[in-house]
């Protein structure tokens, strides 16, 4: 036996009706505007990916503007924040301002691992550490960047607007744009790139002069085995390419 229908009441159609037109009103006063429009059912998604990052790349411009200079992303690198609450933090209507900075670390730092980028960001936000909630909000961030390479299941390297991703590239030391990274958070190409140019000025001690690059005193037996496959899989793309 079907169940009956439920019937709003005028009352409840009106406070609906008024509701929607407010946010209509919202949105309009944010510079939006509702477009209706037929497409290629094949190119359904990629539109609605576009739409979607481009009203919040609006949004984020919008709410960046507002904000005192000092704490607004720099061209280089942005500013250390006073504490977000974790409530704005994670509220979908803060997201636009994340992606921005998130583009403003990339612009000045990438290529950069998705992992250094998502402690950059919560760094920036005031936060010490980046737990699972935090890591949950700025998963969503990183899947609205473009210009990624994936190297894991859940890891990827993002490069900056304009530059193509390649397979090797020159190292840029252990500090970029002012802020310093860990050996773990270069990125693979980087990596391959100063085996690479280590191989070719000390090819008999190459573990040993990459760790003198890095300003390391010590070669550990772990430092040793990593260095040694990165020469490996360097060997194999040259004898591939």
């Amino acid at each position: 036996m079907m169940k009956p229908k439920h019937k709003t009441s005028r009352a409840q159609r009106k406070k609906h009706a008024t509701a929607a037109q407010a946010s209509d009103q919202r949105k309009r006063a944010q510079g939006l505007v509702r477009v209706g429009v037929w497409v290629p059912a094949a190119d359904a998604r990629d539109f609605k990916d576009r739409a979607r990052a481009s009203t919040e790349q609006h949004l984020a411009k919008r709410t960046l503007s507002r904000q005192p200079q000092s704490t607004m992303p720099g061209n280089t690198a942005p500013e250390k924040e006073t504490q977000v609450a974790p409530s704005t933090f994670h509220d979908l209507s803060h997201r636009p301002v994340l992606i921005e900075t998130a583009r403003q670390i990339v612009a000045a730092e990438g290529p950069i691992l998705s992992k250094r980028l998502t402690n950059r960001i919560a760094r920036a936000q005031g936060f010490a550490k980046t737990g699972c909630t935090i890591l949950e909000t700025l998963s969503h961030v990183i899947d609205a960047l473009g210009n990624k390479t994936a190297i894991g299941e859940h890891e990827w390297i993002i490069w900056p607007v304009g530059q193509d991703p390649v397979g090797v590239m020159s190292f840029r030391s252990l500090q970029i744009a002012g802020e310093k990274r860990t050996w773990k958070e270069v990125p693979l190409p980087e990596k391959l790139g100063l085996v690479r140019e280590c191989a070719q000025t000390s090819p008999g001690g190459v573990p040993k002069a990459v760790a003198e690059r890095l300003g390391y005193r010590r070669v550990t037996a772990s430092f040793k085995l990593e260095i040694e496959d990165l020469e490996k899989r360097m060997a194999q793309m040259e004898k591939e390419a």
